[in-house]
């Protein structure tokens, strides 16, 4: 049976490749996947100061991951297992140490969003400083929809998004699923590359990497290697959802000062209507 995480090095531990390998579940995470994680991680730990990059992706096509497995937790809370609690409390150490990863060693996260990223794979991709959208690219935090709040950190994120802090505030109550030109123009991604090229993109960033390139210089050796690799390509803005005149009335609904009067103001009824004809 394959890893449900595999993870790689360069020749010169310059670049480390970690793969989400579940994609049957669309790489949904596991229990099994996130100490695998931690364990990945201890390796990039250990050799800090040299790698300079890390490449984060899913396999399968599909997904970079859709988040956490809820049915396995929900079934084993019920059954009164430990399984909902190590879970949570291990995944968000993974997220932390992604988080501060440039900090801590040096090296730069870049986060391949090539499908649907959505929870978890929400906290696995957006606390980098690179994430790669392309037009598979399917963005939510859908946690509100069975009763969770938007964790892994997506409250700090949805709170300062480029787009602002109450467009975060109706993707976090309404779990509404961006594309790659919505990602963007939210600032949950940060550049848009074709998925055709995101082999030419992983092959250029191993191939320039040279062991101790780290922090600024890996910052700015990664932004021109994903610029160069996208060669000016731009997402389709066909059917678009923050464009300046939903973001109007989005403004007008998520402005209140709490949950219960942003649910009361009159105006929360063009937010059904936004969501509804743009996204079926």
């Amino acid at each position: 049976m394959p890893t449900e995480t595999s993870t790689r090095f360069s020749s010169g531990y310059g670049v480390c490749e970690i793969t989400l390998n579940r994609p049957s579940k669309l790489n949904a995470l596991n229990l099994n996947m996130i100490r695998c994680l931690h364990g990945a991680l201890d390796q990039l730990d250990a050799k800090a100061g040299k790698v300079g990059c890390l490449i984060m992706s899913g396999a399968g096509g599909k997904a970079f991951c859709a988040g956490g497995d809820v049915q396995m937790i929900r079934e084993e809370g019920l059954a009164g297992g430990s399984l909902p609690a190590d879970f949570f409390y291990e995944e968000y150490g993974v997220m932390f140490r992604l988080a501060t990863l440039l900090e801590r060693t040096g090296c730069c996260q870049v986060s391949l969003c090539d499908g649907i990223t959505m929870g978890g794979g929400v906290g696995l991709s957006t606390h980098g400083p690179f994430r790669i959208v392309t037009e598979k690219t399917r963005f939510a935090m859908p946690e509100m929809a069975i009763g969770l709040f938007p964790d892994v950190g997506a409250t700090y994120l949805l709170s300062r998004l480029k787009a602002g802090g109450n467009v975060g505030r109706f993707m976090a109550m309404t779990g509404t699923t961006l594309a790659a030109w919505d990602a963007l123009r939210a600032g949950v991604g940060t550049h848009f590359v074709p998925s055709s090229r995101i082999p030419k993109l992983r092959v250029a960033l191993g191939s320039r990497f040279k062991a101790k390139l780290i922090g600024e210089d890996a910052l700015r050796l990664c932004e021109d290697t994903i610029r160069e690799v996208a060669a000016s390509a731009e997402p389709s803005g066909a059917d678009c959802l923050l464009i300046d005149e939903n973001i109007e009335v989005i403004e007008r609904c998520f402005s209140a000062p709490s949950v219960e009067e942003t649910q009361t103001m009159p105006t929360c009824l063009e937010i059904f209507r936004v969501t509804s004809t743009l996204r079926g």
